[in-house]
């Protein structure tokens, strides 16, 4: 085996005969489900669904999740758990160090090993960018998998490497869109009508009206019900405004509340007072065109000053 076969792995699901096979004849046993916790106080998003493996005598570990940020890795679901699949190999440098086996150069046949010198790393991948403290390369393996180096740039050293299934950003979870976990469904199905009535999402525009049950049936069909950077139209200036979190939108919130006429009704609340106010914002037309102002400001003066 090669430093490429051992990537081809990647993006495969335990139930692989492959991955079985793989991991009998190195002696280890890889998660075979991954049970799902639900969110609570302390993790209010998604599921609790990744498992790691050390291989101590090749130097290397294995990571796997349930739940992969790609379209292309749905989830398997057997039982009440879910299959996950292998998403990363990190080339450990203590860990790689401190291995038994001694691989003949010719394993490493897509990147460098991980003792190699900074000047090898840089001579297979390109130049870091020292200017920043902590710079990445990524180089592209295939479609779904690319490798990752990461520098320390006042130390001159790798502080990661490792290869991983290519995935995008969360936006809005699953679990966002559902009033058990999140009381501000009615405001993020607000959101996903504004990004669909601006086409600022990839080839996805429907007519949708102003109520909650036809925009989250469209966020459950036409998104899979979630909200993935990826789904975004390629717009940097959109993707930043979207990644920053809910409350600094450039004061979004504070903007909708005080169009709305009840900032101050709404900061004269207790914590469990104004959850329960926001749950009950109607998602109508009166109330879209409010919030609707509100976010077109905030964009605005976000692309302003960025």
């Amino acid at each position: 085996m090669t430093q490429k076969d051992l990537l081809a792995l990647l993006g495969l699901p335990v139930s692989d005969p492959k991955i079985i096979d793989f991991f009998v004849q190195r002696n280890l046993v890889p998660p075979h489900t991954i049970p799902i916790v639900k969110p609570n106080s302390t993790s209010p998003l998604g599921l609790k669904n990744t498992n790691g493996l050390k291989d101590h005598e090749w130097g290397l570990s294995y990571c796997f999740s349930s739940e992969v940020l790609n379209e292309d890795f749905p989830l398997l679901k057997e039982g009440k758990n879910y299959l996950p699949y292998l998403t990363q190999i990190v080339f450990d440098g203590k860990l790689y160090q401190k291995r038994q086996r001694k691989e003949p150069d010719s394993f490493w046949n897509a990147s460098p090993p991980p003792d190699s010198s900074i000047e090898n790393i840089e001579n297979h991948f390109g130049k870091f960018d020292r200017a920043k403290k902590y710079p990445n390369i990524y180089f592209p393996f295939n479609e779904h998998v690319a490798i990752t180096v990461s520098l320390i740039s006042a130390e001159n050293r790798l502080s990661g490497y490792f290869a991983a299934v290519k995935e995008t950003y969360e936006l809005y979870h699953a679990t966002e869109f559902d009033r058990k976990w999140n009381y501000e469904v009615n405001l993020i199905l607000m959101i996903i009508k504004w990004l669909n009535d601006h086409h600022y999402l990839i080839n996805l525009w429907q007519p949708l009206t102003n109520n909650v049950d036809n925009v989250l049936a469209f966020v459950q069909t036409a998104l899979n019900g979630h909200l993935w950077e990826s789904q975004l139209i390629q717009n940097e200036q959109l993707r930043k405004f979207m990644l920053s979190p809910f409350d600094s939108n450039y004061g979004l919130k504070v903007k909708f509340y005080m169009l709305l006429g009840k900032l101050a009704y709404h900061e004269g609340l207790d914590w469990e007072a104004q959850k329960q106010w926001v749950a009950t914002i109607p998602f109508n037309d009166e109330t879209y065109t409010t919030f609707c102002t509100a976010i077109d400001e905030s964009f605005e003066q976000y692309k302003a000053n960025n």
